[in-house]
């Protein structure tokens, strides 16, 4: 029955023949009553089409109602799946601990602060370990998170402080990175004195002197974390960096922004990154170079933030249809404002316990090292584990038939995701406890699996709000019209076109001022009403925004085209006023004095 209800919404009928009657114990499903009938003799077809014709004779299955039912919608259906804050408890402890005090200090939603994590953890595990299923299904720690959340939420706040042990051991590389470049510089300097000597005592002699000077070698750059960069400075950092690195974005529409920015190929940048989900080869050529810059094995950590309103704009038509939307895993909690600073931070023992961990993960070493390659150390699934992972990858691929195409691209990445939060999880836990264990638990492989379907009722949301339009990019005609809406809302729902003018920066001239409330009442958002002015036997014309409290509905209006009736009749505006008049646009003789204006218009 839970699989009938859930396709119940997708498919036009749904019976259910009693697959147990007339059999012993041990037949629950399909499957079962297959299996049993083979076995005595019964060909498969004949058993579907026995229960074809016993299906003919049921009523329709109708799912019962439950009040306190939470199931898992598509984006077919009209709003959105509530919101369920994430599991925290499927963390191990420590990170637990860190995110619950963390969000709570700062009053943000605890997915501001445990997807950042989820990628740093990642990146600081990096090449050094690897989740091996099989010679050719291998899955590395690589996350790409993204939070959805408007400003004012605690996104920024929450990002920045999961950002912080990381910033701590990268202000230790850099000073390290500076002590090895002053030792280079000094080198270098020495190097080139021995050269010039060298080379006098070459040219005075008739033979080749001995100790030729070996010029030093450029130092590695030593790198955890990385903000804006260029393909070309991205594989240089692989190069010095085989463990990996995590880019951190704190606004992630940069990132898509500045894709192809410094190259003629179009699409090229985003081709790449997409091999970085996977730990793939990347070879760029430079002019500088004789040879391309291989990397076998780039690892990336991708995580940042996006607001609402830049999210479709970002994840453009191309992104969708190449798998990168799908390689983000999203959290977009609902929008609240930040309460009052708590007195109390995050304790002293739990931050002391993260930077221990962060210590622990980055001193984590690969099998070993081919050719500056990190060869990492094979982690399995226990059997438990296996069959409980088993479990979830078969109903996964059972809910994939049931998603449109653009859902599927991400159902597809779920299988995968699975395993590397549990490998994530599985290292937190050795380099917590000091131990190096090369097997996951199935406590483990459950508590990720258990984070993974949070993450799919989150993709849902995520991916209905996109297609409703609820994200949708605005037309400069809905954008001008919503602010002039809210300019009106603020006036308490009546303005003249005086208002207008001077209210609002981008309609400077009266004749724009009055076409514009025309343009509202045409839309069916409002009307034109008389109202006594301060000048005796002159009436003042005012605009009147329609609201509930006057007995209209206002709706998704202000984000539409403006095809709305109206009670109001919109072809006399004003009494006088030509059915269908539309000004004449103004030039440099229109009058701008309002009282000529509204003669002119109305």
């Amino acid at each position: 029955e839970a699989f009938a209800r859930e396709i119940c919404p997708h498919v036009p009928e749904v019976k259910l023949p009693n697959v147990s009657q007339g059999i012993n114990d041990g037949v629950n499903d399909f499957r079962d009553l297959m299996n049993h009938n083979h076995e005595s003799g019964i060909d498969y077809q004949t058993t579907v089409d026995q229960l074809l014709k016993q299906a003919e004779d049921l009523p329709a299955f109708e799912p019962a109602i439950e009040h306190n039912q939470t199931t898992t919608v598509s984006i077919q259906y009209d709003e959105p799946e509530d919101y369920e804050s994430i599991p925290t408890d499927c963390f191990p402890p420590v990170l637990e601990q860190f995110i619950v005090y963390t969000s709570q200090t700062i009053g943000c939603d605890p997915s501001f602060v445990a997807m950042p994590v989820l990628s740093i953890i990642g990146s600081l595990i990096g090449m050094t370990r690897e989740l091996y299923f099989n010679s050719d299904y291998r899955e590395p720690p690589i996350l790409w998170t993204a939070i959805i959340g408007e400003s004012g939420t605690g996104k920024s706040p929450g990002f920045k402080t999961a950002m912080k042990p990381l910033f701590r051991l990268q202000a230790i590389a850099e000073q390290k990175n500076r002590e090895a470049l002053d030792i280079y510089d000094r080198d270098i300097m020495s190097y080139e004195s021995d050269l010039k000597t060298w080379t006098q005592k070459l040219k005075k002699s008739d033979t080749i002197p001995p100790d030729e000077p070996e010029k030093p070698e450029y130092p590695p750059i030593i790198a955890h974390c990385i903000d804006d960069t260029t393909t070309e400075k991205l594989a240089d950092l692989f190069k010095h960096n085989p463990k990996g690195l995590l880019q951190h974005k704190d606004e992630l529409s940069g990132l898509f922004g500045g894709f192809d920015k410094y190259t003629a190929a179009k699409g090229s940048d985003s081709a790449l990154y997409l091999k970085l989900y996977d730990a793939g080869a990347i070879q760029v050529h430079r002019k500088s170079d004789r040879l391309p810059l291989f990397v076998p094995h780039a690892s990336l950590n991708l995580t940042g933030g996006i607001q609402p309103g830049i999210f479709k704009q970002a994840m453009s038509k191309d992104y969708r249809q190449n798998g990168m939307m799908a390689r983000f895993i999203f959290a977009y909690p609902p929008a609240k404002p930040l309460p009052f600073p708590s007195e109390n931070g995050t304790p002293a023992e739990v931050a002391k316990q993260l930077d221990e961990l962060f210590d622990n993960l980055n001193e984590f070493q690969p099998y070993t090292i081919k050719d500056n390659c990190f060869v990492p150390l094979r982690v399995y699934l226990t059997e438990e584990a296996r069959q409980a992972y088993q479990t979830f990858y078969e109903g996964n691929g059972d809910e994939w038939y049931f998603k449109d195409s653009q859902e599927r691209s991400a159902w597809s990445k779920f299988n995968a995701t699975a395993l590397r939060i549990a490998l994530i999880f599985h290292c937190v836990e050795n380099a917590t406890d000091s131990v190096e264990n090369q097997r996951i638990s199935k406590a483990t492989m459950q508590n990720a699996i258990r984070l993974v379907e949070w993450f799919k009722k989150e993709t849902l949301r995520v991916y209905q709000i996109l297609e409703s339009g609820e994200l949708a990019k605005q037309t400069p005609e809905q954008t001008q019209r919503n602010r002039l809406i809210q300019f009106i809302r603020g006036k308490g729902g009546k303005v003249t076109p005086r208002d207008v003018q001077r209210g609002i920066k981008s309609i400077s001239k009266s004749v724009d001022a009055a076409q514009a409330l025309k343009e509202l009442v045409e839309a069916g958002l409002g009307k034109m009403i008389n109202q006594e002015s301060n000048k005796p036997g002159q009436p003042q014309l005012v605009f009147q925004l329609f609201t509930q409290s006057t007995g209209r509905q206002l709706t998704d209006a202000i984000e539409t085209d403006g095809n709305h009736q109206s009670d109001v009749d919109s072809k006399a505006w004003f009494p006088g006023q030509s059915a269908g008049y539309i000004p004449e646009p103004a030039d440099e003789s229109t009058s701008d004095d309002l009282g000529d204006v509204m003669e002119e218009l109305f």
